[in-house]
């Protein structure tokens, strides 16, 4: 039983930080035959047999519209084109850390607990929470105009050979329909390794720096291999490969002020401001930024990014806009005022935590 870390343990603890961080934000090409037969592997220890076929994508919006598709052929053709997503994650996806101390018991509770503070959870934030989550985002609003458009065409096209006559406008068509309710399935359900790097560095520190066996990967996962994402079928297995570039600030936001932080190498991106996922004019033409559309922007964080974008001292003085104290008006952000003459609208409490910027509009309003 390891009742306490030594000093020499804590000590490696950032060593696995940026060791994980790396690896889970690996933007170097994936080695097909080799990221294949780890998924080999995973479907023989579920008992499964193997895919027949891989498909791979270079992107995961255009793996994320493969998956809504054979979903729904799934729905009309059954066997043959089941995704087994569920059985196999069940039978070969690694335990949450909620679940790894009855898998690791000659480890102390409490030595658990500081390793997954200091450093899973670390990692899961740099890699996940800050990165992946706002590609996620990204997709979910990317997946209605890639399909009707031509992410559509790229995703039949890499079926290739496996195209086998699918009623593919037929898909089309009820994925859109049920769109609001399919997008949410497809990270749920597909193997995301991304979603489980807290998992796989916890247990790679705790093999390598503490000696705990219980913690050795089954062969099918690489603990020293960038994680994959990819959506198993009866038939075929879908596969994404990685982000081209990532770019973030110094607290580990994605962020980029000329172009996307998160690319693809078929050129899709996720456009990001410190963090806020944002339209891409926003970062490619913010020349479009004017009071107008700062004050038409509905959502908060959007307009905080244009406002930060446009710049305060413009705005304020472009507009002649007074900046007073938020504890003076402390319902401002909440409501707008309005009448015949003036509205007042509230920008962007969060700017600053005690100004708002009060925007006393003209006779008939701004133009909208």
């Amino acid at each position: 039983m390891i009742a306490e870390l030594t000093e020499k343990q804590r000590s490696r603890i950032p060593e696995f930080i940026a060791k994980w961080s790396s690896l889970g934000l690996s933007a170097q090409p994936v080695n097909h035959p080799l990221a294949e037969e780890r998924v080999r592997k995973a479907y023989r220890a579920a008992g499964l047999p193997g895919p027949t076929a891989f498909v791979w994508f270079e992107s995961s919006l255009i793996g994320a519209i493969a998956y809504l598709a054979l979903r729904e052929l799934e729905e009309l053709r059954g066997a043959g084109w089941l995704t087994i997503g569920a059985s196999l994650g069940l039978s070969v996806e690694p335990p949450r850390i909620a679940s790894l101390e009855r898998l690791t018991p000659d480890v102390d509770r409490d030595v658990l607990s500081i390793v997954t503070k200091d450093l899973a959870d670390i990692v899961y934030d740099r890699v996940y929470n800050r990165v992946d989550a706002k590609v996620i985002k990204s997709i979910d609003d990317s997946l209605a105009p890639a399909i009707r458009g031509s992410g559509w065409d790229r995703m039949r096209g890499s079926f290739g050979a496996i195209d086998d006559g699918l009623p593919w406008e037929v898909l089309r068509l009820r994925i859109l329909t049920n769109l609001p309710r399919l997008s949410t399935m497809v990270f749920r359900n597909g193997l995301g390794e991304k979603a489980r790097v807290d998992w796989r560095c916890l247990c790679d520190y705790l093999l390598t720096v503490c000696g705990v066996v219980s913690c050795e990967s089954p062969n099918y996962l690489d603990l020293n291999a960038p994680p994959l994402c990819w959506w198993p079928f009866e038939r075929v297995c879908l596969m994404s490969e990685r982000y081209h570039e990532v770019r973030q600030d110094e607290d580990f936001q994605l962020h980029s002020e000329r172009g996307p932080a998160v690319k693809y190498r078929d050129g899709w991106g996720v456009y990001c401001w410190h963090g806020t996922v944002v339209p891409s004019w926003v970062i490619t033409e913010p020349h479009k930024i004017t009071p107008d559309t700062i004050i038409n922007e509905s959502n908060p964080a959007i307009r905080f990014v244009m406002l930060a974008r446009y710049g305060e001292d413009r705005f304020v003085n472009i507009t002649g806009l007074p900046v007073l104290p938020l504890g003076q008006y402390p319902d401002l952000a909440r409501t707008a005022t309005a009448s015949a003459a003036q509205r007042i609208v509230a920008l962007m409490a969060k700017t600053s935590p005690n100004m708002v910027y009060v925007v006393r509009l003209p006779p008939g309003g701004w133009p909208d």
